[in-house]
């Protein structure tokens, strides 16, 4: 093999970006596991809910601690029993909400913004799929009329269900660690900073995946250039 041929094979070799081979079952397996939470998230909920209405239908109270049981509620608002006087209307609003979130959990998956983030918010997209489900297949008074099932009652606070628990947890965790991914970022850049500089061409050889070019040793441009000369 010729110089030039080695030196082609070690540039192909080295060049090559072994980032698309990644992506796409980084994705794909990302998409699983998103996928896994969410259906996991409204099974949860839906099956709560069966059970609230089997065991706490008949007006029965279950007491927990001095201010928290297990209470049967029909909620015709949203999370802990906000807006009930909007009607439809508040069910056409939410139908869009969700729509926004689903397509802002597709987003994050496709670019790959970080597992913890997309986790999250598959949590929240459950716990309003989860809700959503109870408006459009437990209408009894027309479409989009129907009431949420909440049966975990705190009676200095509200009552609720596994979905809100899911929907509010979810948006507080996610907006943490947002905040948090932030507050690192500027000491992830000084580090990088730090780490690249004074290296010159080497540094940037390692940046985009080529060798740096090769530095004669001292002399031997002065060799070289003898040898020239006593060859002419």
């Amino acid at each position: 093999m010729s110089a030039a041929d080695a030196t082609d094979t070690a540039e192909g070799t080295v060049g090559t970006d072994p980032a698309p081979a990644v992506t796409g079952p980084a994705v794909r397996t990302g998409a699983l596991l998103v996928a896994v939470t969410v259906v996991l998230g409204i099974a949860l909920d839906q099956l709560t809910k069966w059970w609230a209405l089997e065991a706490l239908g008949d007006g029965t109270v279950i007491p927990l601690l001095p201010t928290t049981s297990f209470r049967l509620v029909f909620n015709p608002g949203v999370a802990f029993g906000m807006g009930s006087e909007i009607g439809p209307a508040l069910t056409v609003v939410l139908i869009g909400v969700v729509l926004f979130l689903i397509g802002w959990l597709v987003m994050h998956v496709r670019r790959r913004e970080g597992l913890a983030n997309q986790l999250l918010l598959a949590v929240v997209v459950a716990g309003a799929c989860g809700n959503l489900a109870d408006r459009l297949f437990r209408a009894e008074d027309g479409p989009l009329t129907g009431h949420v099932v909440d049966f975990i009652a705190v009676d200095w606070f509200a009552v609720f269900n596994v979905a809100d628990i899911f929907t509010t947890c979810g948006v507080l965790a996610f907006a943490v660690l947002v905040f948090w991914q932030e507050g690192r970022r500027p000491a992830d850049g000084e580090a990088e900073g730090d780490g690249t500089s004074g290296t010159g061409t080497a540094a940037r050889g390692d940046a985009d995946g080529t060798p740096p070019p090769a530095t004669p040793a001292p002399g031997a441009e002065r060799s070289a250039l003898g040898g020239s000369a006593s060859t002419d």
